[in-house]
């Protein structure tokens, strides 16, 4: 992602950008909510043909781990173990 990408996402959020010879260090809740804001930039930039593909795709892993017993207790097929 570009600078200004990061830049943008970081202002939604009310954070800054570190400058060049910086040592602030972001807490583990700044970062997540980055992380949860970038998920949602990157997810709003993907065309909705491709969503369509990732989700068809999704659905048949999800339907094969169930045909072949492959998920865990708690229905989710990760992590893998093979």
């Amino acid at each position: 992602m570009a600078k200004n990408g990061i830049a943008d996402s970081l202002s939604r959020l009310n954070m800054q950008v570190p400058s060049a010879g910086s040592t602030r260090i972001a807490s583990p809740i700044e970062l997540a909510d980055l992380h949860q804001q970038n998920r949602e930039l990157m997810f709003q930039g993907v065309a909705g043909s491709t969503k369509q593909m990732y989700e068809s795709v999704q659905s048949k892993f999800l339907e094969f781990c169930h045909w072949s017993q492959r998920l865990h207790d708690n229905g989710s097929p990760l992590p893998a173990s093979e």
